[in-house]
């Protein structure tokens, strides 16, 4: 049983509000913990704070610090312990930002088939057609980005570029 329903159900037995406060911090939350980037502090009632992997995260670190080679190979180093989606997104980007699109994109797939519904898969397999200069089907790519993910401003925004640079079907 849950902590709701056991909260409901006590409540609903004429339980005094105190003792539901009680019960409250004894059950576990079932709810998912938040990830809380490293620096930012969770708000009270956000559950408990689960850092995300901080070997991708300094890997993350390097990559937008200018060392893509450093970034791959600590992102490796994290892949061949635990397979993960973020991890072959950031794999892939390292290959972006060494300009080797074809490459990337086989990373992309990767996590594509961990998580189909990836958005920074599909939007990095779009960075990497558009490199290619393959424009229709990085468009669909960002499609695909905005669809997993319709907050995507990314995806949005290269739809938006794409269309002002070519002649793009909306």
């Amino acid at each position: 049983m849950n902590m709701w329903a056991l909260l409901a159900a006590l409540g609903g037995m004429g339980v005094p509000a105190p003792a539901l406060l009680q019960a409250e911090e004894m059950v576990p939350s079932t709810a998912p913990a938040a990830v809380v980037p490293p620096g930012d502090s969770a708000p009270e009632s956000a559950g408990p704070v689960v850092p995300a992997d901080s070997r991708l995260q300094a890997a993350e670190a390097e990559l937008y610090g200018g060392h893509p080679r450093s970034a791959r190979k600590k992102t490796l180093d994290v892949l061949h312990q635990k397979p993960s989606t973020e991890g072959w997104v950031l794999l892939g980007r390292t290959y972006l930002a060494e300009e080797r699109p074809k490459k990337a994109v086989k990373f992309f797939n990767r996590a594509l088939r961990l998580d189909p519904h990836c958005a920074p898969a599909y939007f990095g397999r779009g960075e990497a057609f558009e490199k290619r200069g393959r424009l229709d089907e990085a468009a669909n790519e960002y499609r695909a980005a905005a669809l997993a993910d319709p907050v995507h401003s990314g995806a949005q925004s290269a739809l938006g570029r794409l269309k002002d640079e070519s002649s793009l079907p909306e």
